[in-house]
């Protein structure tokens, strides 16, 4: 119980952080919770599918292989199903590359719930430090997938390429944390600093993907408002789209 506490409260503490982000049209608070409900539902739906992948992979691939790849494409395309779902259904609400950002990344802490859960139903007392960055991880890499599907909602004329791209992404850097991470049992430096830099190279991913979407929010919703997202010295490296000239 104090387990399933904890992840609740780590959830929550990551979510807000990622919505505040949304500076000009912030979701309705049950919209975010249906994200993360459907978030953990869609990732205990493809628990079956992902055993099954790994029985028809495993004599072809290392089991760490078959592991980290299954997961990857299973989950993300969990993801990216759930938010397909809530774009087509509350559509006066999904508006924008934002509106894909934020309620993947809540799908991605449902989706992250659902996995903690699953591994430490049984364990006692505190949560271990991995399942916060495993409840990031999956906010990041459902994130970027969303990106894509906000991009399709408003027309933008490379949006299957971007969509394609965007779920590419998410699907490679899960693969390459999972199969990190399984390396991480045996602990080694090399094992850590892969996992450090596959991190890294989301969290640059994610962080670039808020300044597009923060651009195109902020030019459909407030074009005079020119707020900065991210303070010095990160504004150095993450700059928003410059507007174009008339």
């Amino acid at each position: 119980m104090l387990i399933l506490a904890n992840l609740l409260i780590c959830a929550l503490f990551v979510g807000w952080l990622i919505n505040r982000y949304d500076l000009y049209d912030k979701e309705p608070w049950y919209m975010l919770l249906l994200a993360v409900i459907l978030g953990t539902a869609f990732m205990h739906l493809s628990l079956d599918p992902q055993v099954w992948s790994i029985t028809i992979l495993y004599p072809h691939l290392s089991f760490a292989q078959s592991l980290a790849l299954v997961a990857a494409t299973h989950e993300e395309l969990a993801k990216l199903l759930a938010v397909i779902l809530i774009a087509t259904i509350f559509r006066g609400v999904f508006k924008d590359p934002m509106d894909g950002l934020i309620y993947g990344s809540m799908v991605g802490i449902g989706a992250a719930i659902d996995e903690s859960f699953g591994l430490l139903s049984e364990l006692e007392g505190p949560l271990p430090p991995s399942e916060v960055v495993r409840i990031f991880g999956h906010a990041i890499f459902g994130g970027i997938t969303g990106f894509g599907i906000g991009l399709y909602v408003i027309g933008h004329h490379r949006r299957h390429a971007f969509l394609a791209l965007t779920l590419s992404a998410s699907m490679l850097l899960h693969y390459l944390w999972d199969l990190a991470t399984v390396e991480l049992v045996e602990p080694s430096q090399t094992a850590s600093f892969s996992c450090c830099m596959i991190m890294l190279c989301g969290l640059a991913i994610y962080g670039r993907l808020i300044c597009v979407a923060q651009y195109h929010s902020r030019k459909r919703f407030n074009p005079d408002h020119h707020h900065r997202l991210f303070g010095w010295p990160i504004s150095l490296v993450l700059k928003p789209p410059r507007s174009p000239s008339p």
